[in-house]
């Protein structure tokens, strides 16, 4: 009875540690990057840890969008085995002549630490405008650290209906954490169609895992009820 009580306290202390880190919220990507520099300074999202995040750009003809441009808001997705981030960028765009390339970087664990996660999603929003028509476009690619198969994921925007606007892979072996590189490139190559402009508004990024397998968040609770149903045995038998 003793080792059934030691082993439940024990679930319950890994169920609290997924309540340890500080919640994700919304605020600027440049925020991000200063306080999240490592794992023992990880956000969570629902189950997962979110840390290690870096930003560049650069744009021909005019000044790039700066990491404080980019907005960031925590997405739970399901709730618990789902959890994403959502990256708010209406800054980026290109105009006539313009090509701008951007590249944001992060680590995503779980945060206990065993090997769930199993599937990458990938969607965008953007636009283009061309009157009548143009070769403008924009094309978001998300690739990660592990390599694994069906990947990277690609989406696109224009030129007019070749839009591209989701993409998702699962994957075996699924991973405890993984280093994500998300790549944006926009280009409005013809310089004399003054409206011919792309955009990209959004990119949101889930993480799915393993439902067979509880995260702390569904160890905690296992655990206490276990642990007071124990309890109540012993009682019943003093």
């Amino acid at each position: 009875m003793k080792r059934m009580i030691t082993i439940q306290i024990l679930l319950v202390f890994l169920g609290s540690a997924a309540f340890a880190s500080t919640l994700c919220v919304q605020n600027s990507l440049d925020s991000y990057i200063a306080n999240y520099s490592g794992i023992g300074n990880a956000c969570t999202i629902g189950d997962k840890l979110f840390y290690n995040f870096g930003y560049s750009s650069s744009l021909n003809n005019a000044t790039p969008p700066a990491a404080s441009d980019v907005q960031i808001a925590p997405d739970p997705g399901d709730g618990i085995t789902r959890p994403g981030i959502l990256f708010s960028v209406g800054g980026f765009l290109a105009f006539p002549g313009d090509i701008l390339d951007a590249t944001i970087t992060y680590s995503v664990a779980t945060v206990s630490g065993v090997a769930l996660i199993q599937s990458y999603d990938l969607s965008i929003a953007g636009s283009h405008t061309a009157q009548p028509v143009g070769t403008g476009f924009g094309t978001v690619t998300e690739s990660f650290s592990n390599n694994p198969a069906g990947t990277p994921l690609v989406t696109s925007v224009g030129p007019l209906a070749s839009n591209v606007l989701s993409a998702s892979q699962p994957f075996l072996p699924s991973v405890s954490s993984v280093t994500v590189t998300t790549a944006i490139h926009l280009e409005s190559p013809e310089t004399l169609r003054p409206f011919d402009v792309v955009t990209i508004s959004a990119i949101q990024e889930h993480f799915g895992e393993l439902s067979s397998v509880p995260e702390p968040y569904s160890a905690a609770l296992i655990g206490t009820g276990l642990l007071l149903f124990g309890l109540r045995l012993r009682k019943q038998k003093r």
